[in-house]
């Protein structure tokens, strides 16, 4: 029997099936979809099975050397989505496969060197091998690898092979009781007792506890055969903060209209744009759709942030009243690796989670929901590239079931599928009786800085600020931008901080004094010192989240103000903590676009935004859909409940029409000038556009690349190929980029030529990466 096998590396010079010959003691243990150990080249690496064959046209085969798991990991639909996104996306399939599996099972490969025969090894591998007879491959110095290789054909070194996994099953220590017999003493009579009220089983610890005694007459009673000591198998438990509460759930007549419409697709792979108005309460509308499944079907909801896990996960028990999964990268490895066993399992049949949660190992599913689909989260933008809407709408029509996708500010591109009759698009316009939309006030700050208001508040929103103070109201407060200021500039000489890696501005964090990179993650020391001319005059520009922060304590200092990022929410739960404590005991949050969408709280009357402006003039042709969008769902976040919300959005170009749309809360005002501009620029939904990115270390070698790819793109697609150029960010991470734009509606076969193109070009130190309809150029 013949296995072919997908090696676990992440490389296209070996994106494709490898033959393996299965031995016979393992032929009825394989089986397609599971992990194994084969011998690749010097090395013994894992692989995954993709199918079998009874005979191979490689004479010579390699023999299959074990199974690694023990249990199939990915089904036929898994094993057929992974070979689609690898063809749309230009990954390596594998990725795609390791991807799917939660971190706990990704693996490392290591290799040790066991000296054989220390006498006869050359005179500069002996220092390696003084003082003991095995050393790990990372104490070998580049340069003696080839001596090294060599010592292992001579028979004097044996390379032994290590695949690491961090996967492990919690467990805890049961007692059993298995006999009765007279003991001796009353402690030990104390355990038995305990035990059998307990029903003749308990943890060690809890037995322990409730009995009041010692460890050792429980020993005794393990040694005399009474007692039966057990190892078993538990889940982490993920606690909450946040209560349990179902609320009663009576659906208006729009709300039971998309309920009815929807379910009559149950057994079809129909696509549902769900576009309801803030509050409109889309929310109940999932629930009930989930109640409604037949008894065996699995529901996937997937929400944009972390941050809104929590309490829709508590909202979704208690209202279904069963277990469910949640999977996102905010839990542990063991707390994730437990989740994605009870799904595999089938021991849930609804999960919640973020964009990682579209691969889950549901194996019927009925229902897919994707809210606030807008959202560029569900883009996973590298290692490897997919949108998650992309993805859930292949695995509907495998299972052919209804995908929603709910959203109060829609894509451009699904709306506009949706006026052409390519999804089916239902409206819920009608909030409760005693909710209001909120008053949107946009704010010119020139016109405040022309005032003589020099501070990064408007005097309006200053005083709506203390207005809720004074009232034990909430504010949320949203600027797009971490760290405590966009940049650091010299006054004498002009010069910025730069990033030695990416040339690219640092920003300033007060906290821990140090200037970050967000591109490649490099830190450094803030010393105040101009680098180019030393001068000491250094002003901080720009406006970040940790700044305002400290702003808004010095100029409110009454307030518990609170802040959430992507620096403040990298420890376990940090989300929920936050969330929990603003909810409690906060009076402002400040935060980037993660606070602008899902979170319901009762007491927020107040929202304001600062630079509301700084996305509209970014390089992307999503730029002011994004910037609407973002807008809107901040909004949406004041006055969810019996008072009347407020949002003050500050802005310099308040007169853009974008902000007058967002100002009227009008969607289609937006989408009719937006539509009209993306025809006119021949973008998406109209054409695709594909960026191809070129990277070398050498600048020279970067062009010479992008040049030959440029020549045979026009070569095939004869027109629409621009470039190449200097990517936005010239270097990053210490490598130059160049790009390629296309301009193409042919997506299948131009698809086919970008994978013939880079398995060409992807060679000697040059890498390249292709997105389609990339967000920003």
């Amino acid at each position: 029997m013949i296995a072919h096998v997908l090696i676990d590396i992440k490389h296209h010079a070996v994106d494709q099936s490898f033959d393996y010959l299965v031995p016979k003691h393992l032929e009825h243990t394989l089986k397609k979809g599971m992990r194994i150990k084969v011998p690749f080249g010097t090395q013994t690496i894992t692989g995954v099975i993709i199918d079998f064959a009874k005979t191979s046209d490689i004479t010579s085969l390699k023999v299959v050397k074990d199974s690694f798991d023990g249990f199939v990991l990915f089904d036929d639909e898994r094993l057929n989505l992974s070979q689609s996104l690898a063809h749309k996306y230009h990954y390596p399939r594998i990725s795609y496969l390791n991807a799917m599996l939660p971190s706990a099972l990704h693996l490392s490969y290591a290799t040790a060197y066991e000296v054989l025969d220390k006498s006869r090894l050359p005179h500069r591998l002996q220092g390696y091998f003084e003082h003991t007879t095995t050393i790990h491959q990372t104490a070998v110095e580049p340069k003696d690898l080839t001596h090294i290789k060599q010592a292992i054909d001579d028979g004097l070194i044996h390379a032994k092979p290590r695949i690491k996994q961090s996967a492990k099953a919690k467990t805890i220590t049961m007692m059993r009781l298995v006999a009765l017999k007279p003991v001796k003493g009353p402690a030990q009579q104390k355990l038995i007792n305990t035990l059998k009220a307990l029903g003749s089983q308990a943890d060690k610890k809890t037995l322990l506890e409730k009995a009041a005694v010692s460890e050792g007459p429980l020993q005794t009673l393990i040694k005399n055969g009474l007692i039966k000591k057990e190892e078993t198998e538990v889940y982490r438990q993920l606690e909450s903060m946040f209560k349990e509460t179902d609320k009663p759930i009576e659906l208006n007549d729009e709300q039971t209209a998309a309920l009815k419409t929807i379910q009559a697709s149950f057994n079809e792979g129909k696509t549902f744009l769900l576009h309801g108005v803030m509050a409109s309460g889309k929310t109940e509308v999932y629930i009930k759709l989930i109640k409604a499944l037949t008894p065996g079907q699995q529901a996937l909801v997937l929400l944009p942030e972390i941050a809104l896990t929590p309490k829709l996960l508590s909202r979704f028990k208690a209202a279904l009243n069963e277990p469910v999964a949640v999977y996102h990268s905010g839990l542990s490895v063991g707390e994730q690796y437990d989740e994605w066993r009870r799904i595999l399992r089938e021991e849930v049949r609804v999960v919640i989670g973020t964009r990682s949660a579209i691969f889950s190992p549901l194996k019927n599913i009925g229902l897919i929901i994707i809210d606030e689909e807008q959202s560029e989260t569900y883009i996973q933008q590298d290692h490897p590239e997919y949108d998650a809407v992309d993805v859930a709408q292949l695995r509907c029509e495998h299972h052919q079931c209804p995908l929603v996708l709910g959203s109060a500010t829609p894509s451009v591109k699904r709306y506009y599928q949706s006026v052409q009759g390519q999804i089916t698009r239902i409206t819920l316009n009608k909030r409760p009786i005693s909710i209001s939309p909120p008053t949107i006030h946009i704010i010119d700050m020139k016109a405040s800085f022309k005032q003589g208001n020099k501070g990064f508040l408007s005097n309006e929103l200053k005083t709506a600020i203390q207005t809720r103070l004074a009232n034990h109201e909430k504010t949320l407060l949203m600027i797009n931008r971490r760290g405590h200021s966009w940049f650091v500039l010299c006054r004498d000489c002009g010069a910025r901080a730069l990033c030695q890696n990416c040339h690219i501005s640092l920003s300033y964090h007060q906290t821990t004094n140090t200037l970050h990179c967000h591109h490649c993650g490099h830190k450094e020391t803030f010393t105040g010192i101009c680098q180019t001319c030393g001068s000491h005059r250094i002003r901080h520009m720009g406006l970040g989240t940790e700044r305002v922060e400290q702003m808004l304590k010095d100029t409110f200092k009454e307030a518990r103000v609170l802040r959430m990022d992507k620096d403040t929410t990298t420890k376990k739960s940090a989300h929920e903590h936050i969330l929990y404590e603003f909810e409690t005991s906060g009076d402002i949050l400040v935060g980037t676009q993660m606070i602008s969408k899902g979170l319901d709280f009762d007491d927020v009357t107040l929202v304001g935004v600062l630079s509301a402006d700084m996305g509209l003039f970014v390089p992307s042709h999503y730029a002011e859909s994004e910037t609407f969008s973002l807008l809107l769902q901040i909004a949406g976040r004041s006055g969810r409940r019996d008072t009347k919300g407020d949002v003050y959005i500050q802005a310099y170009q308040a007169d853009h029409p974008v902000l007058d749309a967002v100002a009227a809360q009008d969607y289609q005002r937006f989408y009719e000038r937006d539509i009209r501009y993306r025809k006119l620029t021949k973008t998406e939904p109209f054409y695709a556009l594909s960026l191809i990115i070129i990277k070398n270390k050498d600048e020279n070698k970067a062009m010479v690349t992008a040049m030959k790819m440029a020549t045979a793109l026009k070569r095939a697609l004869k027109k629409d190929v621009i470039g190449p150029a200097d990517y936005a960010y010239k270097k990053i991470n210490q490598y130059y980029q160049k790009q390629i734009i296309i301009r193409h509606q042919k997506e299948s076969k131009v698809y086919d030529l970008l994978n013939r193109l880079k398995k060409t070009y992807f060679k000697d130190g040059t890498i390249i990466t292709i997105t389609h309809n990339p967000r920003q150029f």
